[in-house]
Order: C-alpha cells, then sequence, then structure tokens
C-alpha cells in the first residue's frame, strides 16, 4: 500500500502534463528500484514495470506464448488478443487456469 500513494502522486503527475514522459518514467524506475525487498532484488527473478496498456497486452502476449505446459492468469484486463492467445494454448494441450473477479465478469457480460 506504501507504493499505492506514490504511484497516486505519479498519476497526478502526469494529468498536469507538465514533466515528460521519459522524467516521470525515470522516477517512476527509481520509485521502484528504492523499494524492491530485497529477497527479489538478489536473485534470479525479474520485475518489468509497464506503464502503457499497449507493452503490458504485448509483454501478457509473450509470456502466454512462452507457456508449454500450465498458465495460471489473474488479470483486471483481458483483450479479446489476450483470450484468444489464451484458447489457442488451452487447445494445444496446455492447462489454463483463470482466476476472475465476479463482480468484473458480471460487469463484461452487462456490458455485451
Amino acid at each position: 500500500m506504501e507504493n499505492l500513494e506514490k504511484m497516486q502522486m505519479i498519476d497526478t503527475i502526469r494529468q498536469t502534463e507538465k514533466f515528460s514522459e521519459e522524467s516521470i518514467l525515470s522516477v517512476t524506475q527509481e520509485i521502484m528500484n528504492n523499494n524492491l525487498p530485497s529477497a527479489i532484488s538478489n536473485s534470479n527473478n525479474t520485475i518489468d514495470v509497464v506503464l502503457s496498456l499497449d507493452k503490458l497486452i504485448q509483454k501478457l502476449l509473450e509470456r502466454i506464448d512462452y507457456c508449454k505446459s500450465e498458465i495460471s492468469i489473474s488479470t483486471r484486463i483481458c483483450p479479446e488478443i489476450v483470450i484468444n492467445k489464451l484458447l489457442e494454448k488451452s487447445r494445444l494441450g496446455v492447462k489454463v487456469k483463470v482466476i476472475a473477479d465476479i463482480d468484473l465478469v458480471k460487469e463484461y457480460f452487462r456490458i455485451q
């Protein structure tokens, strides 16, 4: 939760249109780098900070493509291209588990 306030501050700064996207990205990365738990920052794991929806979808599709036996996914966004990629992997024999918030599912069907 401590980073939530910082991210809200960044969103507020972004809305002022006073600073370049590059400057905002630099500050965001600095915040993230300074707050990574040592267990993560000292391991072989990687964390990608993605600040645009297009890049997020691209990254998600790359990760789904990489999976060969099982996919467990929980996300608040699920564009049709991601759904189609999950269906494709399922047809290829990959075990796919989607964890969904029932309220999000209801909202999806309400707007369809």
